[in-house]
């Protein structure tokens, strides 16, 4: 039981977090730190968001294995599966959910949303221990190696994905529409509010998963 509880709550936590960031970019005032890279390259390429998604949480992985080496474990191999299906998720929601706000608040109200979402989501993932989704795997081997919190390593690593973003459009030409006031929220306040949830409720998420 207690497998498949992790399988549930991870696919659930992967689910969230396609969701949360497909949320970021409907509303119009920047696209989650987890997508602002992909993002970025649909803008210069003809690639979909998902495909961009899926290549770059690759790279990750191999990012993992370069810091890793010989520690690096077989069984996180299967983030590429997962990176996978959570390039069609984002597909999915980014075709099915089809909305046009012109409303600043609701904007502001589904930005805000879409962070929570996401957050829930990393924790789920985190949590359910199977594997992370890459960019969060990624975030873990650096907050290990480094001896810091992962939600305060996940701060910095959305920074700077946010600000590699930013690079490229600007080297390439292209304008900086997509990466906004919402990229840079979700770039702060996602990680704090993993670990709010991880400091409050992983004891009590832990005992339903691990039952």
């Amino acid at each position: 039981m207690k497998h498949l509880n992790r399988v549930v709550f991870y696919i659930l936590g992967i689910f969230l977090i396609s969701l949360g960031s497909v949320l970021a970019i409907k509303s119009k005032l920047g696209v989650s730190p987890i997508n602002s890279l992909p993002f970025s390259l649909t803008k210069i390429s003809n690639i979909s968001l998902g495909v961009a998604s899926t290549m770059l949480f690759i790279v990750y992985v191999i990012i993992q294995i370069i810091i890793l080496k010989k520690d690096f474990d077989k069984i996180q191999l299967l983030q590429i599966i997962f990176a996978i299906l959570f390039g069609q998720l984002v597909n999915f929601f980014n075709t099915i959910i089809n909305i046009n706000l012109e409303s600043y608040t609701i904007r502001i109200i589904l930005c805000i949303g879409s962070l929570f979402i996401t957050a829930i989501g990393v924790f789920l993932t985190i949590t359910a221990n199977i594997v992370p989704v890459a960019p969060d795997g990624l975030t873990n081997v650096i907050s290990i190696k480094r001896n810091k919190d992962f939600g305060k390593i996940k701060i910095y690593f959305d920074c700077t994905i946010v600000t590699l973003s930013a690079l490229l459009l600007i080297f390439s030409g292209k304008s900086l529409e997509g990466i906004g006031v919402g990229t840079l929220l979700a770039a702060i306040f996602v990680g704090r509010i993993v670990f709010f949830i991880n400091k409050n409720f992983k004891e009590k998420v832990e005992k339903i998963i691990f039952l």
